[in-house]
């Protein structure tokens, strides 16, 4: 009895963590396109 007791609890538990959010695209705030510009060049350097 106490073990399926463990077992549902156990069961519960790993069905809510295995519901991930999902953040959504998201957009990058007004005025970050420099910013936005020097990570994209930095990437290529490093991929280069």
């Amino acid at each position: 009895m106490l073990h399926t007791a463990a077992l549902t609890l156990q069961i519960s538990a790993v069905d809510i963590l295995a519901q991930v959010p999902n953040p959504g695209g998201g957009e990058a705030p007004p005025g970050s396109e420099g910013l936005l510009t020097i990570l994209k060049w930095a990437a290529w350097i490093a991929l280069a």
